[in-house]
């Protein structure tokens, strides 16, 4: 019995054969595993169809790698591994955010079983010398991800409390773990495996951890003035936009926003949309925009400080430069 194709998408293609060959290798061709690998092969269709403009993301050690000259097609296990990681996160975030209800227990094995996945792939490096450096990357794979999870914990520790009570400064040290620690990996990996020198990997990372923290500014951008099913006012979500209001706002103005959000929780979309139009009238949507704006500076700096050691860090820009109008097109 074969197993079927985890990546049937044409954006999987360049790591599907790998990432076949690792399965076949990890488990037996039993009806139990050709029905799990099935259920992936669900899920990763959904997220390529709801996520179609994510392919630079997915793809972003091999960007690293072609950034600093190296081959891409050298760094597809750690791109596949990349994938792997960050669908599994998004698996867990759903879940811990209550976004899947009977689903939930399916989505946390899956996402055990592609974190599992993910050091397996990265034993594929194609050469000695980038098996050597295998266990490097898996080490730092795995820091990230404890750093992750520590940024993740102090988040959803916050959602427990009547009212969120962080500032600024905290979400940012949150975002930096949540989400620039994994991307930072991803392209500090792919630029170690292009060939790069340490300076060069270390200007890959901090592009990465920029972007990542870019990347959350935009999710808190659609997270209240988008179109999400919950928003992250009646979800009690972390939002740089609330921690911002929360920072300027004094006396009765804060007791009124914490009011509002309190009745937002309880799904009174009244209250909802009094809180939002606060917001905006504090400025958080501009507050927000501007700290995107800050961050896609630092990330082209980095790469600008690499500048000599970099061959094609166009891709990489354009990245960022996609981000922004996602971010901007949310204003109102």
């Amino acid at each position: 019995m074969s197993m079927p194709d985890l990546y049937a998408s044409p954006d999987y293609l360049n790591v599907s054969a790998l990432v076949d060959r690792v399965i076949e290798q990890t488990l037996p061709a039993t009806s139990p595993a050709v029905a799990f690998w099935k259920e992936l092969n669900s899920i990763f269709g959904r997220e390529l169809q709801d996520h179609p403009a994510d392919l630079g993301i997915r793809r972003l050690p091999a960007l690293a790698c072609a950034a600093v000259g190296g081959d891409p097609t050298l760094a597809e296990p750690v791109t596949a591994a990349w994938q792997l990681i960050r669908l599994a996160a998004k698996l867990l975030d759903d879940v811990e955010d209550f976004d899947v209800a009977t689903e939930a227990p399916l989505m946390v094995n899956v996402a055990t079983g592609l974190v599992s996945l993910a050091p397996l792939v990265l034993r594929e490096l194609p050469t000695r010398l980038l098996q050597d450096m295998a266990h490097d990357i898996n080490l730092e794979l795995q820091r990230a991800i404890m750093r992750a999870a520590a940024g993740q914990h102090a988040d959803l520790s916050g959602a427990q409390k009547e009212s969120r009570t962080e500032d600024a400064d905290t979400w940012l040290e949150i975002a930096v773990a949540k989400s620039g620690e994994l991307l930072g990996w991803a392209t500090w990996a792919g630029a170690l495996v292009g060939g790069a020198d340490a300076q060069a990997q270390g200007c890959l990372r901090a592009y990465g951890i920029h972007l990542g923290v870019a990347l959350q500014m935009a999710d808190d951008f659609h997270g209240i003035w988008g179109s999400p099913r919950v928003s992250d006012l009646a979800g009690h979500h972390l939002n740089l936009s609330v921690c911002y209001a929360r920072s300027v706002l004094k006396n009765d103005s804060l007791e009124q926003l914490e009011t509002l959000l309190s009745a937002a929780r309880q799904r009174d979309k009244a209250a909802e949309i009094e809180a939002r139009e606060l917001l905006v009238n504090l400025g958080a949507q501009g507050y927000l925009l501007t700290a995107a704006r800050v961050q896609q500076r630092q990330a082209l700096a980095a790469l600008d400080e690499a500048e000599t050691k970099l061959k094609d860090p166009a891709p990489l820009a354009a990245l960022l430069n996609r981000l922004m109008p996602s971010v901007e097109s949310t204003e109102v």
